[in-house]
C-alpha cells in the first residue's frame, strides 16, 4: 500500500501497490493545468519516515506547487545533472584535447585524475561548493603552486561547463579563493 497525498484534495488516501516496498508519495496535477498530466513525487519510504513528518514535507511541496513550482520536474533536472568527474571528462574531450597543445592537455588530465576527481567527483557539477575547493586547497598548501593549478584547472572547467550551459553562468566554486 502506498499513502497518496492529492495535490488538489488534502485528505490522504491508500492504494495498493505490488511491490513489497512502500513509498509516501504526493500526486495531482499542477494548479491551473487541467488537462496537464498528473505528477508524482515521491517523499520517502515509510520506513525512513514518520507519517507526521511526510505530511509536513507534503504541505512544503504544496506551498511549493501553489506558488508554480514543479518539484517533480526540478527532481528530473537533478538527476540529469553530471557529477564534477563527468564534467571533468567532458571538458577533457571536447575543450582541452581539441584546443590546447599536447604538454598542456597532459598537465589538465593529471590535475583532474590525480587531485580533483578523488576530492570531489563524486559532487554534483552544480552542488559543488566553495567551501569544498577551499578545502581542497588548503589541502595542498604544501605546494602552492599546484595548490593554484588546481584553482585555475577548476575555473577553466566552470567556464567550460557555463558556456555549454550544464550549469549556469557565474557559477564558478573556485572564484574568491585565495
Amino acid at each position: 500500500m502506498q499513502r497518496v497525498h492529492g495535490l488538489g484534495q488534502r485528505r490522504d488516501r491508500l492504494r495498493s501497490a505490488h511491490s513489497p516496498h512502500r513509498s509516501e508519495i504526493l500526486r495531482g496535477r499542477l494548479p491551473g493545468w487541467r488537462g496537464a498530466p498528473v505528477r508524482r513525487y515521491t517523499i520517502a519510504a515509510i520506513s525512513k519516515i514518520t507519517p507526521e513528518r511526510a505530511r509536513t514535507r507534503a504541505k512544503i511541496i504544496l506551498g511549493a506547487v501553489a506558488h508554480g513550482h514543479d518539484p517533480a520536474n526540478q527532481k528530473t533536472d537533478e538527476r540529469g545533472m553530471p557529477t564534477v568527474a563527468e564534467l571533468a571528462d567532458s571538458f577533457m574531450s571536447d575543450h582541452v584535447t581539441a584546443k590546447r597543445k599536447g604538454r598542456t592537455v597532459e598537465f589538465y588530465r593529471d590535475i583532474l585524475d590525480r587531485i580533483v576527481k578523488p576530492a570531489v567527483g563524486t559532487s554534483k557539477a552544480d552542488k559543488l561548493t566553495r567551501a569544498q575547493v577551499g578545502r581542497l586547497h588548503s589541502s595542498l598548501a604544501d605546494t602552492p603552486f599546484q595548490a593554484n593549478r588546481v584553482l585555475a584547472v577548476i575555473g577553466s572547467v566552470y567556464a567550460f561547463a557555463a558556456r555549454a550551459s550544464i550549469v549556469p553562468d557565474g557559477t564558478n566554486p573556485g572564484r574568491g579563493i585565495d
